[in-house]
């Protein structure tokens, strides 16, 4: 949220300043870092999930990703 809300201040300082070249680099790097971002929480998450609900003491048998 905080990293879009900055995006979102610069994508509308290029185009009040009428800059086409500007704000399209500034929306594709955004697009390419949130998106990069994005992938490595994902990954955080899933590799981190397990060692963190043994951390917090967790119950294994609510541990299982399968569907009863």
């Amino acid at each position: 949220m905080g990293l879009g809300g900055g995006v979102n201040v610069i994508v509308a300082f290029y185009i009040g300043s009428k800059s086409k070249k500007n704000l399209n680099d500034a929306v594709h790097t955004s697009f390419l870092v949130l998106f990069l971002i994005g992938i490595i929480l994902m990954l955080l998450g899933f590799f981190l999930a397990r060692p963190v609900l043994a951390l917090i003491k967790t119950k294994p048998e609510l541990w299982s990703r399968k569907k009863r």
